[in-house]
């Protein structure tokens, strides 16, 4: 669960304090002195989204202790609200107050008995509780391109790129269920996972953290660039190019388990399916295609320097190879720098057609406060189309929480120079 997550369930406490006093008269308090109290809890919590609405924008906390900082003020926030509490229904111990809408403890909002200490509670007990007593999560983002480009018929082009709706639920404490609703000409389905946490981390062993399993539809973990398929995840406008023409953010449907073994994490899938640039398509789930496997590892070398290494495999209906899929990468990060690199080459070889290609981007971000600004290298070649060079550059504006402005300028050797312009809203 995100800290704003957190924050939110403070916020729907403080909501359901106040109303619990307009509807139980406890003569202990007037309605104004109550309200007092809650406008000064009120105004911490503000302080908090704000913090969180800064590391929200620039992608992470810049490390753990952070993200500690704030659930340990949460946790005392707690300990406030439970004062309150005593004072709401000190002769109602675990006194609820039911609201719709909330899936918690059957259907209502779990506020701890007066004399509740938290002193000795830790944060990993508190975020537990929170989860538990969490509801659905509905989130989403999308976004607006505007594109100059001497290539296309009229120079110009306005589109919505990605528009998605992500409905989430803690099923328990081991069992999530997610839903990824997109917008495309009409709504498909663009994500639907179940996944089932087999070791937690607090069970963890000495060589494994944390395994995880998951089934559905998923973007399939090949390389670093899944972690950007979401456009409110990417800093750039444009896909690297050699993603786009190798697996093109691949998604599909199959199972996949996740291995913690830190610092190494290792991925493995099989999915019904797989792109084909053969027919510059990539396949759709039906039961007719064809089925394909692959596995990513990912080796932390130190907190600021990660590699990386993807292979997929693709067999036809008779059990012939027809595809392979090798990649590595790497980031770095050092101070408000952000390196990735990325290489990949595929091979397919289906009746009466054989296709190669291999390419590579290096990206460079730099974090400035409130704005950021990037460059990156891309080269395809293959031996369906000539040698494809780019080189890119861009920055973009944080608007404010869940807004941002981008703005990206590609040189295409052999080519047309592109211009494009981007809103993103998340939500």
């Amino acid at each position: 669960m995100t800290t704003k997550n957190l924050l939110a369930i403070a916020v729907l406490w403080l909501t359901c304090l106040a109303y619990a006093e307009d509807t139980q008269n406890t003569g202990a308090l007037s309605l104004n002195e109550i309200s007092a109290q809650i406008e000064i809890l009120q105004t911490q919590i503000d302080e908090l989204k704000i913090q969180a609405d800064e590391q929200q924008a620039v992608g992470r906390f810049s490390s753990d202790g952070d993200r500690e900082e704030l659930l340990q003020k949460l946790l005392d926030l707690q300990s406030e609200l439970s004062v309150l509490s005593s004072q709401l229904g000190s002769t109602q111990p675990g006194y609820v107050v039911s609201v719709d809408g909330i899936a918690s403890r059957g259907g209502q909002l779990y506020i701890p008995p007066a004399g509740t200490s938290f002193e000795n509670g830790s944060l990993m007990q508190l975020q537990q509780d929170l989860s538990s007593n969490s509801s659905l999560e509905i989130t989403g983002f999308m976004d607006a391109v505007y594109e100059n480009d001497a290539s296309l018929e009229n120079g110009n082009d306005v589109y919505l790129n990605q528009v998605e709706v992500d409905l989430a639920k803690e099923l328990n404490s081991r069992a999530r269920a997610s839903l990824g609703i997109i917008y495309a000409d009409g709504f498909d389905i663009g994500t639907a996972v179940m996944e089932y946490t087999v070791l937690p981390e607090s069970e963890s062993s000495k060589f494994l953290r944390r395994w995880s399993m998951a089934a559905g539809r998923f973007d399939t973990p090949f390389g670093e660039d899944v972690a950007s398929y979401a456009s409110n995840s990417r800093k750039s406008v444009t896909v690297p190019a050699i993603v786009e023409n190798s697996h093109n953010l691949w998604n599909d449907v199959g199972i996949a388990t996740n291995f913690d073994l830190s610092p190494t994490n290792v991925d493995m899938w099989i999915v019904r399916g797989f792109p084909l640039q053969s027919n510059q398509d990539i396949d759709e789930p039906n039961d007719e295609l064809n089925v394909s496997s692959g596995a990513r590892l990912n080796f932390d070398l130190n907190s600021n320097l990660r590699l990386g290494g993807s292979s997929a495999l693709g067999w036809l209906p008779d059990g012939s190879p027809a595809m392979q899929m090798f990649g590595v990468h790497l980031v770095h990060t050092l101070a408000a720098w952000t390196t990735t690199a990325e290489a990949i080459t595929l091979h397919e070889d289906i009746p009466n057609v054989k296709t190669n290609r291999r390419g590579a981007y290096l990206q460079t971000v730099r974090e400035l406060g409130h704005f950021f600004a990037l460059g990156r290298v891309d080269y395809v070649e293959g031996s369906d189309f000539d040698l494809y060079r780019t080189l890119s550059f861009g920055a973009g504006a944080y608007l404010g929480s869940g807004l941002e402005f981008r703005t990206e300028f590609r040189s295409v050797q052999h080519g047309a120079n592109q211009v494009f312009l981007q809103m993103v809203a998340s939500f």
